[in-house]
């Protein structure tokens, strides 16, 4: 029987390594020895000859004033290598497409592309009266869904710069046309955890956007879906809010963003 393994098929000094590796990552100073031995459960042998591994291959750094251990520089040279591959266009379509064929819908994910949003993939659900959404379309920040996801969720400042001299063009008769207006909205997009316009950037359709967060916890975009409204009886909101939130916490995920986080923003 092999000693090292765990049920499962975890091999036990590999499954102990990583929660050395996410233990220290959580901490906000180096942490000793004894202390991580404790919390984890693991004998202090074994920590001391996987602390040793990890130190002597960079994986973790040893701190002799404080005698205690924090992530080393190979952490960051893997995380860095996997921010440079992260393609939020790429990433996005399998979203858009998996969210589509589950609801029978149009969906799109949109970023910010100064004052507006722009759709940067999409999947366009073919049938007799649908909304068809295009690569590089895009739409006002007070009008649309997706701009309305990303602007609740915004750093305040940043939002602030954004909506310095904005201008509320009017598109439909159900446009917001005030700051206070937008302001009322966007409170409530914070509180549900999801975004709506109600005909309010084209006529005859309904959009719901969800915001997706990246390692920082920073919003990057927003996921959406296009429902003419006379097909709207056909669903219930907080299903489609259930569905989009569910794709969007999965590509959050994938950019780095952790359950926590993605969990804090939806409401």
């Amino acid at each position: 029987m092999n000693t090292h393994s765990r049920p499962g098929g975890l091999v036990k000094s590999a499954d102990r390594t990583l929660e050395i590796l996410e233990f220290c990552g959580r901490q906000r100073h180096p942490v000793a020895h004894a202390e991580i031995a404790g919390t984890l459960g693991i004998p202090k042998s074994s920590v001391s000859a996987l602390l040793g591994n990890m130190v002597e291959r960079d994986y973790l750094t040893f701190y002799p004033e404080s005698n205690g251990y924090a992530l080393g520089a190979a952490v960051i040279a893997l995380a860095s290598g996997y921010l440079r591959e992260l393609d939020l266009p790429r990433m996005g379509q399998a979203s858009v497409q998996a969210l589509a064929a589950q609801v029978g819908e149009s969906a799109a994910l949109a970023v910010l592309a100064g004052k507006r949003v722009q759709v940067v993939a999409r999947h366009n659900w073919v049938q007799p009266l649908m909304y068809a959404v295009h690569i590089g379309d895009t739409a006002p920040l007070h009008a649309s869904a997706s701009g309305k996801a990303i602007l609740a969720f915004l750093a305040p400042a940043r939002r602030a710069a954004l909506l310095t001299g904005y201008r509320f063009e009017r598109l439909t008769a159900g446009t917001l046309r005030t700051r206070r207006a937008l302001q009322i909205a966007l409170d409530a997009t914070r509180r549900a955890g999801f975004a709506r316009s109600d005909e309010e950037l084209v006529e005859g359709i309904m959009t719901l956007a969800v915001p997706v967060f990246d390692a920082r916890s920073e919003v990057v975009g927003a996921l959406s879906l296009s429902i003419p409204t006379p097909r709207l009886r056909r669903y219930r909101i907080a299903s489609l809010d259930g569905q989009l939130r569910h794709q969007a916490q999965a590509l959050s995920h994938a950019l780095g963003a952790t359950t926590k986080s993605t969990s804090a923003h939806a409401g």
